[in-house]
């Protein structure tokens, strides 16, 4: 079973203790053995807000029946789109604070998915692997489906 949301946010407070953000350093698999199928690691390039795919979990990958990991998010977009994923990583990354939100009904014409999830600001002091940067953020994500 995979540890909550909640869980997870605490671990992020507790880990920037009296800053603004933690860094992204501070979650190596380690800390993250909980959670690991179902986060997300995504590099907020400044350039146009892109966002870089660097980690995502297995379940992930077989619940979209697609491999995240290494990829591009605007080299994935469904035409016609609303770009539910690309509105939510924007807006952490503007507002740098954590973002809990939910995708309440399934659309297989736009690969949505029923699911609660999580986006954590993270301080990026590791380098880049989606391009020579630089980063803006660092999106610790975790996507939970209904069941788990």
């Amino acid at each position: 079973m995979v540890a909550s949301l909640d869980d997870l946010f605490r671990l992020w407070e507790n880990l920037r203790g009296t800053a603004e953000m933690p860094l992204h350093s501070a979650f190596g698999p380690e800390v993250l053995r909980p959670w690991l199928p179902n986060l997300l690691i995504v590099e907020v390039h400044r350039a146009e807000k892109r966002f870089y795919y660097r980690l995502a979990g297995t379940a992930l990958s077989a619940r979209y029946n697609m491999n995240f990991t290494g990829r591009w998010l605007e080299d994935m977009r469904i035409e016609g789109s609303p770009g539910y994923w690309e509105a939510n990583f924007a807006a952490t990354a503007a507002m740098r604070e954590p973002r809990l939100g939910a995708v309440p009904q399934f659309d297989a014409d736009f690969n949505q998915r029923r699911c609660t999830w999580l986006m954590l600001p993270l301080v990026p002091d590791l380098p880049p692997r989606g391009g020579p940067g630089p980063l803006d953020l660092v999106i610790l994500g975790c996507v939970l489906f209904g069941g788990q």
